[in-house]
């Protein structure tokens, strides 16, 4: 239970969706760092109790940097909050297209993508699967319109988006990106981002088309798909 934080050292990723629900629905106190990283790594040194964060990148972050005296202790909340794409909200076609690439990937390889970031040492082959969803004559000449999509790709949310040591975008968001263009002739040009949120106003005023990896839970994803 959150009651069982009250008197321990707190860490969390400032003005992340897990500080916001820290100040939201407790009255911790948190210890802010820069990066959810640094937080863990702080927790491993003992300079923190818990961190209270994603599991996922929790997982993700223990196997990559090798915090082998760690564990994931208990859920803060039974809510759940998916990581989704969101997309300028005068594009409704642009969203039934995804919907319909997404669906036309199957159960096994989105667990493929899954296994490949959420379990850093299993060694997951690339799989592409030639099921292509039926698009409407409207939906294409509406893609004839349209050279390219506008991404801006959060660099700073591992295993989720992050860019590698060349700078080049990787994660399960580029991943599902990658399976969508091998089903909808589609052109995303991704362009690396601090943080979701620096772009919100971009993606308003169409210097942007979607955003990659962002929280269901995100305010300001209010007037956005």
């Amino acid at each position: 239970q959150l009651s069982d934080l009250d008197k321990l050292k707190v860490a969390v990723q400032a003005n992340s969706s897990h500080h916001g629900f820290i100040k939201e629905r407790t009255k911790l106190q948190p210890i802010l760092f820069n990066t959810f990283q640094e937080a863990m790594k702080a927790l491993s040194q003992g300079r923190v109790d818990a961190v209270l964060g994603n599991m996922a990148v929790a997982s993700y972050t223990m196997r990559k940097l090798g915090l082998t005296n760690l564990k994931i202790a208990a859920h803060a909340s039974e809510q759940m909050f998916p990581l989704t794409y969101a997309i300028r909200k005068d594009w409704p076609e642009l969203v039934t297209m995804l919907d319909k690439a997404l669906d036309a990937i199957s159960e096994r390889e989105k667990d493929k993508i899954r296994r490949k970031w959420f379990f850093v040492d299993a060694q997951v082959p690339t799989l592409v699967e030639s099921i292509r969803p039926q698009l409407t004559a409207e939906e294409n000449r509406w893609l004839d319109k349209q050279p390219k999509i506008r991404v801006a790709f959060p660099s700073n949310r591992p295993p989720y988006s992050f860019l590698d040591h060349n700078g080049q975008p990787q994660g399960v968001a580029k991943d599902f990106i990658d399976a969508i263009q091998a089903r909808i002739d589609i052109n995303f040009e991704l362009t690396p981002t601090l943080t979701a949120s620096t772009v919100y106003d971009d993606i308003r005023n169409h210097q942007f088309d979607m955003i990659a990896a962002v929280t269901s839970c995100e305010k300001s994803l209010a007037d956005l798909i």
